[in-house]
């Protein structure tokens, strides 16, 4: 049933990342990513690329709060989210062609 829905599970997490810079939501969005690793493949490049805008737009913010800021932490752990995708998806040719 989850699987069905990942797409759409996907698009909710980016969009409330476009509205909160926090940590513990990007977090859970990789939670979903590990506990579904096998089924990340097709939905990889739309991730990275919107975990790209999200992390550069909390670069942004980041630099307005400071280095302990709700945007840094987020940020970090967005870049930690974009490499589990890759590491999940490393081995899949179909992706890097």
């Amino acid at each position: 049933m989850v699987l069905g829905e990942l797409n759409n599970i996907f698009q909710t997490y980016i969009k409330l990342m476009d509205q909160i810079d926090n940590e513990d939501l990007v977090d859970a969005l990789q939670s979903v990513i590990i506990m579904h690793k096998e089924h990340i493949p097709p939905h990889a490049v739309n991730l990275v690329q919107r975990l790209t805008e999200a992390f550069c737009r909390m670069c942004t913010s980041s630099e307005n709060q400071g280095a302990e800021g709700d945007s840094t932490m987020a940020a970090v752990s967005t870049l930690t989210t974009i490499n589990n995708i890759i590491e999940v998806c490393k081995d899949d040719n179909t992706i890097i062609s």
